[in-house]
């Protein structure tokens, strides 16, 4: 495994240093920091690791025992943090070290059993260790609980696991595996406790090395992963994109009808179905293809209640899209309804001023489009419609269809006296042509008594009078074709009268 892939931490209570460091050097090789505790030494020995750099503590009563080695490679940048106040019963080394981008905090601890261990120390001691961001614990804490240990519990356990369940800090111990080789009456058990912060545990692996090293504790291998795990999606995807059908079709039914499944119970048989419609879609021209989108894998703190909000979330976006679509829906219902109930309460005596308030409300609205290739002159309906128009007539609706009215009509009113009016007259028909196509040709010279003396007089009446015919409530706009397009473009019927009218001066 590449060191420089990966913080490998070695844990280990040496249980005296003194002639087992040729064994350590050579363990070490793996490793880029090594966290000891019962050194034994004092400040006559020296202790050199070969590529690491030492810091520790010695014990300077005259009690034999104790003692932290904190070493670190010496292609890593570190720097021990001094403590700021005393931790009754507890021998503590806090080192930073500066891994790749991040900083780490390693605290190697040991406590002495044979002094008294206050539970104001214990708790003083936890809150310090919170005070770091990204920690690593390594230390014999003389202390038994079945979160890192099996065998009977002990008092001072009983509150280290009280204290740690009120942080973010893990214990990484797997309780199964002792990390003391007990004496011959005595019952396995783990004193030394390895812990992380919950930020680190996601890459953080854990592991009891079998060679005490001529000890009584095991050494401890703690392995932080540098980069995150890249994974993809393994689903496996049906693609049917090619699927020949009607061999899948039959070749199925063939298969399933020389198929006993009489001998098969309710499990087998689903299983042979499922088999068997996989291997026929397959020979009809399926394909399976695996995922490889890349997961970002979810951080740390992230739990099952995270999942049922973001589940939660979507329901609601979800519902939320309905609820515009329905709004939608009624919003252009609605607009359409009180359009139709306002163009029919329209009559003579409706001010144009209302009239242009509500076309201007419901701009975009008004569309339409029609195939407008072919037109009957000679339509009776046509002609009284044209000949009510032009007298201003107050004579019931004619009912026109749709494709011959509002999208063919109104674009070829013409105003003159309806009782010498010819609708076979060439120029009148060439005119209407021109309105219906919108064909850029020059304008056609239609006699003044039959066109503009007449719809001059038509119009300036309807403006002095400001209303509006009621026989013209029925054709609210007139299409006039755009040139080079299928489409047509709405206009108001009182606007295209008036271009008729600067056309003809």
């Amino acid at each position: 495994m590449a060191l420089d892939k990966h913080l490998k931490i070695l844990q280990w209570n040496c249980r005296s240093l003194r002639g087992k460091t040729y064994e350590l050097e050579s363990l070490l090789n793996n490793y880029n920091v090594a966290c000891l505790q019962e050194t034994w030494l004092n400040s006559q020995d020296i202790v050199r690791l070969k590529n690491f750099n030492i810091s520790r503590i010695d014990r300077l009563t005259d009690t034999h025992g104790g003692g932290l080695i904190t070493a670190v490679r010496n292609n890593l940048s570190f720097k021990n943090i001094p403590l700021t106040e005393k931790f009754n019963g507890f021998e503590i080394l806090t080192t930073e070290i500066k891994y790749h981008k991040e900083i780490i905090t390693v605290i190697n601890l040991y406590r002495d059993h044979r002094i008294r261990t206050e539970i104001k120390s214990i708790k003083n001691l936890i809150k310090y260790i919170t005070e770091f961001n990204k920690v690593i614990i390594c230390g014999d804490f003389n202390a038994h609980h079945s979160m890192w240990s099996v065998g009977k519990e002990d008092h001072i356990g009983k509150h280290i696991a009280s204290e740690i369940t009120h942080t973010n800090f893990v214990i990484l111990n797997d309780p199964f595996r002792a990390t003391l080789i007990p004496k011959p009456q005595n019952k396995p058990g783990s004193p030394d406790i390895s812990a992380i912060s919950l930020n680190l545990i996601h890459k953080t692996e854990w592991s009891l090395l079998g060679d005490a090293l001529g000890g009584d504790h095991l050494p401890v291998s703690i392995t932080i992963t540098n980069k995150k795990t890249d994974s993809s999606t393994n689903r496996e995807k049906l693609n049917t994109n090619r699927v020949k059908w009607e061999r899948f079709k039959r070749d199925l039914e063939v298969k399933t009808h020389n198929t006993d499944f009489s001998p098969l119970n309710a499990i087998e048989a689903y299983d042979k179905i499922n088999s068997l419609i996989i291997d026929t879609i397959m020979e009809a021209g399926a394909k399976i293809s695996k995922g490889e989108r890349a997961i970002t894998p979810k951080p740390p703190w992230w739990n099952s209640e995270l999942d049922r909000a973001v589940e939660d979330r979507k329901t609601k976006l979800d519902k939320y899209a309905e609820s515009m679509n329905a709004l939608k829906l009624l919003t252009k219902t609605l607009k359409s309804k009180y359009t139709r109930d306002y163009m029919q309460s329209l009559g003579v005596n409706t001010p144009t001023n209302s009239i242009w308030q509500m076309i201007g409300g419901l701009k975009g609205f008004l569309s339409t489009s029609q195939n407008t290739a072919s037109f009957d002159y000679e339509d009776p309906k046509i002609k009284a419609t044209i000949d009510k128009l032009c007298t201003n007539a107050d004579a019931e609706t004619t009912d026109i269809p749709y494709t011959t009215s509002n999208h063919l009509l109104d674009s070829k009113i013409t105003t003159q006296n309806t009782a010498s009016f010819d609708y076979e007259d060439p120029k009148i028909k060439a005119t209407i042509d021109k309105l219906c196509t919108n064909a850029d040709a020059e304008t056609i010279d239609i006699p003044y008594t039959t066109s503009n003396h007449h719809l001059d007089s038509k119009i300036t009446t309807l403006l002095e009078q400001r209303v509006i015919p009621k026989q013209w409530t029925e054709y609210n706009t007139i299409l006039i074709p755009k040139p080079e397009n299928k489409s047509y473009r709405p206009i108001a019927l009182a606007s295209s009268l008036l271009k008729l009218l600067e056309k003809n001066h």
